[in-house]
């Protein structure tokens, strides 16, 4: 069970940094080309702070920070039971977002490429979305868990 968290870590890991060449490559910073005008563009812009652009100029000093974030997300998988199917599924996710990020960040100068540029949301990567997906899918988790989705150890089921 273990190798397949490291496979799917692998695997949008991969698709990250491959989207974010494609970007680098087929893109001048600042260029637009629209799959949906004035919806869905893709915009090459160098994001010197976390997801979505938030804390301009940090990235680089917050590195350590998401080197962190994975080992801890690695260590909840390994400890997660089996069943914990959506818990780790957002641990595969959040760690390889944080990953994807801290690679370009260590070999852009502190640097993120972003590109997808949906208007109503921000320019941001496929790591970025990663480490939404992944969040979102814990507080999908925790909110049906504190408003009954889950039985709490000691409970007496309903008879």
């Amino acid at each position: 069970m273990r190798w397949s968290y490291f496979f799917w870590v692998g695997l949008l890991l991969g698709l990250d940094q491959l989207s974010k060449y494609w970007a680098r490559t087929a893109l001048a910073e600042g260029q637009t080309v629209a799959l949906i005008p004035g919806a869905i563009e893709f915009t090459l812009v160098y994001n010197t702070g976390v997801a979505f652009g938030m804390l301009r100029n940090l990235g680089l000093w917050l590195s350590p920070v998401a080197l962190l974030v994975a080992i801890a997300v690695t260590v909840s998988y390994m400890r997660a039971p089996a069943r914990e199917r959506s818990f780790r599924a957002a641990m595969v996710f959040v760690c390889a977002g944080a990953l994807g990020n801290l690679i370009d960040r260590v070999a852009n100068s502190g640097r993120v490429t972003d590109f997808v540029d949906i208007k109503i949301i921000h320019v941001f990567n496929l790591a970025d979305a990663c480490i939404t997906v992944g969040v979102l899918l814990l507080l999908v988790k925790w909110l049906g868990e504190a408003f009954g989705g889950k039985a709490r150890e000691g409970d007496q089921p309903a008879s």
